[in-house]
C-alpha cells in the first residue's frame, strides 16, 4: 500500500466515523424533541387537572352554602 493509498483509506474511515456520529447525534436530537413534546403535553394535562380541582372545590363550596 502506498503512502497516498494509506491517506485515502484513512480519510474514508474518518468520514465513515463522522457519518456514524452525525447519525447518532440526529437520533438523539429527535429523541430529545420527542421528550420535550411529552413534557409539554404532561404540563398541559397537569394544568387542566389543577383547574378542574379548583372548579370542583368552588362548586362544592357553593352547594354547601
Amino acid at each position: 500500500m502506498s503512502h497516498e493509498d494509506y491517506h485515502k483509506e484513512h480519510l474514508a474511515e474518518t468520514r465513515a466515523r463522522e457519518a456514524s456520529f452525525n447519525e447518532r447525534l440526529r437520533s438523539e436530537e429527535v429523541r430529545g424533541n420527542d421528550i420535550d413534546r411529552k413534557i409539554d403535553h404532561l404540563a398541559h394535562r397537569v394544568t387542566v387537572a389543577e383547574q378542574s380541582a379548583v372548579s370542583i372545590t368552588l362548586s362544592i363550596k357553593d352547594l354547601q352554602t
